[in-house]
């Protein structure tokens, strides 16, 4: 018996030492190291609304890991509230933290499952890591059927693993029992919105719930964003600048904003403004490949290929093996008329993705249809459009297009009236088939389309 109490009281004695090793390791930390850094709380943790205001906010309106963006004193600022600087342990510290007071205070303890399976989820990359949160979770859960919060942070382990109905039942669960959190409805709406390429219906549910979550705080930046992409995937364009506005309102530091918003603008012809939210995309992330890539994009269809020409080079800089930007550039160089450069970038999405049909459609097109005669080859075309047009599964009306020209230059004009009223066909209704229409009336006559040369090269 005596042995017994002995040990237990060496296990406190090991407990208290861990702990004030923490405090003293949090103690040398400089201001400007808090700033921007992860932490996670600890047990007897508590969460108030502002440094003289000590009303308590409930865990659930605060996202884990604590992010610190102010500090005041003693206290930090971790999103929507403030916590003493010795009540968080770093991250990296957290899971022996939860794990020793687990085995050495309180075994019972569903806030440390939690917390410690929070901190698991961080570890995306570990199978492990990721099974052992669940595990923390599903006891955590167990011990406090009522902790809406396992059941939300269980919910964004599976949604970051594109399980979008397992999340969603578990944000389902979350907002149950707390139906007050903004976060949670964001979520569930992010992942209803994942499930809508395969599911359109779910696109109408992630309205709902980003709707939820605006109501429940209406300075909730990324639900407007969130909102703002959904609308615009709908085909709202007028919706999406609007919410994307507001979410710049709020946040005007978010880069991934901005870079949305340029795309609502160029989506409905006011490139100028792309241009203007790209760049400050930019501004914001020097290293935000999309930006240089929507901007160049932009640039070429405002006639300047050089400025174009030069950001795309930037971009690929930033994602040497992105053949969406590779094949960009071979366009703008096509549109400047600077073929053998067009010719070099497509070729080399080809060899570095042969299973990607944008390269082929690039060569496709340009053998297909260059102003230039010397560049002009239809079998190599054909052979290009077909490759193009099995890798995207038939599916791509461009790509179609695409094939129905490289047979008029091939001079098989039946089979490119077969495809070009193929394409037809796939279209919407809305869609604008002038272009389409006219090289299949070019097609029915017995001639092939090329296109004009460039008028003039562009700076």
């Amino acid at each position: 018996m005596l042995r017994r109490i002995k040990h237990t009281k060496l296990i406190s004695v090991l407990y208290l030492i861990v702990v004030v090793c923490l405090f003293l390791n949090l103690s040398t930390i400089s201001a400007e190291e808090w700033i921007g850094k992860k932490f996670m709380p600890k047990i007897e943790a508590k969460f108030i609304k502002g440094v003289k205001d000590d009303t308590k906010i409930p865990a659930e309106e605060i996202l884990f890991p604590l992010i610190v963006s102010k500090i005041d004193g003693d206290l930090l600022l971790v999103g929507a509230g403030w916590i003493k600087k010795s009540h968080v342990i770093p991250l990296d510290d957290a899971i022996s933290y939860y794990t020793d007071y687990l085995k050495t205070q309180n075994l019972l303890s569903s806030w440390a499952y939690m917390n410690r399976g929070i901190v698991w989820s961080e570890q995306k990359e570990s199978s492990k890591a990721i099974s052992n949160a669940i595990n923390d979770f599903a006891w955590a859960t167990r011990l406090n059927p009522y902790s809406s919060l396992a059941y939300h942070y269980e919910g964004l382990l599976w949604l970051s693993r594109r399980e979008y109905d397992t999340a969603i039942m578990h944000f389902n669960d979350a907002i149950r029992l707390y139906p007050k959190n903004p976060m949670t409805y964001y979520y569930r709406g992010n992942a209803n919105y994942s499930k809508g390429a395969r599911y359109t219906p779910a696109y109408d549910r992630a309205l709902k719930d980003y709707n939820k979550s605006i109501e429940l705080d209406p300075k909730y930046s990324p639900a407007y964003h969130q909102r703002g992409m959904t609308w615009f995937t709908k085909g709202d364009y007028d919706k999406a600048l609007k919410d994307y506005t507001m979410s710049i309102q709020l946040d005007s530091k978010d880069a991934y904003a901005h870079y949305n918003r340029g795309i609502a603008w160029s989506k409905i012809g006011k490139y100028n403004k792309a241009i203007k939210d790209f760049s400050k995309s930019i501004q914001l992330d020097p290293k935000f490949m999309l930006a240089y890539n929507a901007r160049g994009n932009t640039w070429s269809k405002l006639g300047k290929y050089d400025k174009s020409i030069k950001d795309q080079t930037v971009a690929m800089r930033l994602d040497p093996f992105d053949v969406v930007i590779i094949v960009h550039r071979g366009n703008s160089w096509d549109l400047k008329g600077a073929y053998k450069e067009a010719l070099l970038d497509y070729n080399k999405s080809v060899r570095l993705h042969p299973q990607r049909p944008d390269g082929y459609n690039g060569l496709a097109w340009l053998w297909a249809t260059c102003p230039d005669i010397k560049y002009r080859d239809g079998k190599k075309a054909v052979e290009a459009g077909k490759k193009a047009c099995e890798f995207s599964d038939w599916k791509e009306p461009n790509f179609i297009d695409t094939l129905a020209a490289a047979y008029a230059e091939s001079g098989d004009f039946e089979q490119a009236v077969k495809y070009q009223k193929m394409l037809l066909k796939m279209l919407n209704e809305s869609a604008d088939k002038r272009d389409f229409e006219e090289r299949l009336e070019l097609y029915l006559a017995g001639k092939p389309y090329h296109r004009k040369k460039p008028e003039k090269l562009s700076k």
